[in-house]
């Protein structure tokens, strides 16, 4: 193992701290509101709008640093090789090694990652939905 993959892994999991506290105190923040409709949400001021967009910013930046280096880095530095590895493939080999508990649940909230972070012509009712059922299977 050598120095750089040990501060890399280091630098990548301090990131994953800072987006992790940050969408923590969106969490907070949302959670009190009870609900997120779209009477709800045209009543919010500008200032409780900006937690939903930090939620889904957050949340979109904790996913792709995880799939995209974080997993890959901990194989690496199990001694696994991963260059060629899709995602499914990282997280299979982290199922066995029983670093998470399911790949079912990182491929639905990969799914959940995509239906907030797109810019999809929907309406605000499909977004605040999605947006939601998120909020509501995070427990911090």
């Amino acid at each position: 193992m050598t120095p750089y993959l040990i501060e890399k892994l280091g630098d990548v999991i301090k990131t994953a701290q800072i987006h992790q506290q940050r969408l923590e105190a969106a969490y907070h923040e949302i959670i009190g509101w009870g609900s997120l409709n779209k009477d709800i949400y045209y009543t919010l001021t500008i200032e409780q709008i900006a937690f939903t967009d930090q939620y889904v910013y957050r949340f979109t930046k904790l996913q792709d640093l995880m799939g995209d280096k974080l997993f890959k880095l901990i194989l690496q530095y199990v001694g696994e090789d991963t260059e060629k590895l899709a995602l499914i493939d990282v997280l299979n080999k982290l199922e066995k090694l029983e670093i998470i508990e399911s790949v079912t649940i990182w491929l639905n909230l990969r799914l959940d990652r995509n239906n907030i972070a797109h810019d999809y012509v929907k309406n605000i009712d499909e977004i605040l939905e999605d947006l939601w059922s998120l909020i509501k299977k995070m427990i911090f």
